[in-house]
C-alpha cells in the first residue's frame, strides 16, 4: 500500500513526524527523491536548526533568571528568619513580618527615574529638563505653581534643578506622616491612594473622620505658607506615587527670582487670611483646617486680591503675546487702552487653560 493509499490520519502523523525531525536529530523513513525536494528538506533543516536553537536558549535563559531569582528569594528569606530567631522575636510578630514581606515582594511598583540605569548618564542640564517636564501637568493643577511658571518662565527649571520637587512610592501600609508632627513637605497624590485619619485625641473633632485621597490631592498645602503642625496620620491604602514638594527649597527658588518673591509673599498673605478666618468662625459648624485641604481657587480669583503690581506684570506678558500677532497689529489704539485699563485696576489680563489671552473686568 502506498503513501497515498493510506488513511488520513496516518498521512497528518507521517508529516507531523517528519517536520519534527527537521528540528530534532530523529530519523525519518521519508527522505528526498529528486533535486526539487532534496533542496526543500535542506532549507526545512537549515530553518529547524535556527528555530529550535534559539527556543532552546530562549527557554534555557529564563529558566536560569527564574531560578537564580527564587535562590536569592530563598537565600533572603533565611537570613530573614536566622535574624528574627537570634532576636528572640515572638512567634506572632514573626509571622506578620513574613506575611509582609511575601506581600510586597510580589507589588508591581512605578518606575522611578532612579530605578532607570540610563538616565545616570545624562548630564545634570538634560535630566533637569525631563524632570521639568514630568512635573509639569501636575504643578499646572496648583493656583500659585501654575501663576509663577507664567510669570516666570525659568521658575520650574529652578524648582527640579534644586531637587526642590521630586517622585517617592509608598506601598500598602507605608505611613507618610503622624499628628504632631512639623510638616517639611507637601504632598500630591499622582497614582493610588492615601487614607486620612484624625480622631479626638490628636485632633480637634468630635469624632473620628476617615478621609480617601485620590490622585490630584493635595496634601500638607498649608506647610508652603505657615509653619504647619500634622493634624492627623497619613497612611497608603495602595501603591502609591506621590509628587513631594520640599517646603524650604521652594521657598528658597522663590527668593531667587523678585516676581516670584512678590508673588509668593502675596499668595501666602492670601492663604493665611482664609486660615484666620477659619479659626474665628463660630458655632457648632466650626470646621477646623486639616493637612487634606487644598485650595480650589481660579488664577483670575487669586489675581484680584494681588497688588496692581502683580496684575500688571502678568498683563505685560499677555500683551507681549498679543502685539506679535498680526490681528492685533493693527488695532494698536485698542491695545493701548487696555494697557490703560489694567492701570487702572478696571480689569486683569491672563492666560486661559489653553494658552488664550483673556481679560476679565474687575
Amino acid at each position: 500500500m502506498t503513501y497515498r493509499d493510506s488513511s488520513f490520519v496516518f498521512q497528518y502523523l507521517t508529516a507531523l513526524h517528519w517536520s519534527m525531525t527537521q528540528m530534532t536529530p530523529g530519523s525519518m523513513q521519508v527522505f528526498p527523491v529528486n533535486t526539487a525536494e532534496r533542496i526543500v528538506n535542506c532549507a526545512c533543516l537549515l530553518a529547524g536548526v535556527l528555530c529550535f536553537g534559539s527556543l532552546i536558549s530562549t527557554l534555557s535563559s529564563k529558566m536560569l533568571h527564574y531560578r537564580m531569582v527564587k535562590a536569592e528569594e530563598i537565600k533572603n528569606f533565611n537570613q530573614l528568619r536566622r535574624f528574627l530567631g537570634e532576636k528572640h522575636i515572638s512567634p506572632d510578630l514573626t509571622l506578620s513580618v513574613q506575611r509582609q514581606v511575601r506581600e510586597r515582594t510580589k507589588i508591581s511598583k512605578p518606575l522611578m527615574a532612579n530605578d532607570v540605569l540610563f538616565l545616570s548618564i545624562l548630564s545634570v542640564r538634560l535630566r533637569t529638563a525631563l524632570q521639568s517636564e514630568i512635573c509639569e501637568p501636575h504643578l499646572n493643577h496648583h493656583p500659585f505653581f501654575n501663576l509663577a511658571m507664567q510669570l516666570q518662565s525659568d521658575f520650574l527649571y529652578l524648582l527640579c534643578s534644586r531637587m526642590a520637587v521630586d517622585f517617592s512610592v509608598l506601598e500598602p501600609g507605608d505611613l507618610l506622616f503622624e499628628p504632631g508632627l512639623v510638616a517639611v513637605k507637601t504632598y500630591l497624590v499622582v497614582q493610588g491612594a492615601i487614607k486620612y485619619t484624625q480622631t479626638p485625641s490628636t485632633s480637634l473633632v468630635d469624632g473620628p473622620i476617615d478621609l480617601t485621597l485620590s490622585p490630584g490631592a493635595w496634601i500638607c498645602e498649608w506647610a508652603l505658607w505657615c509653619k504647619w503642625i500634622h493634624t492627623g496620620t497619613a497612611e497608603a491604602s495602595a501603591v502609591c506615587e506621590l509628587l513631594t514638594i520640599d517646603v524650604v527649597k521652594v521657598l528658597e527658588c522663590c527668593r531667587q527670582r523678585p516676581v516670584t518673591t512678590r508673588v509668593a509673599r502675596e499668595y501666602a498673605h492670601l492663604r493665611r487670611n482664609e486660615l484666620e478666618a477659619t479659626d474665628m468662625t463660630e458655632g457648632d459648624s466650626k470646621e477646623y483646617p486639616n493637612d487634606a485641604q487644598y485650595p480650589k481657587s481660579s488664577i483670575a480669583s487669586i489675581l484680584e486680591g494681588m497688588s496692581l503690581e502683580v496684575r500688571c506684570t502678568m498683563a505685560y506678558l499677555c500683551f507681549c503675546r498679543l502685539r506679535d500677532t498680526w490681528s492685533w497689529i493693527l488695532k494698536r489704539p485698542l491695545l493701548e487702552e487696555l494697557v490703560a485699563e489694567v492701570k487702572r485696576g478696571q480689569s486683569i489680563m491672563l492666560f486661559g487653560e489653553g494658552g488664550e489671552v483673556q481679560r476679565l473686568v474687575s
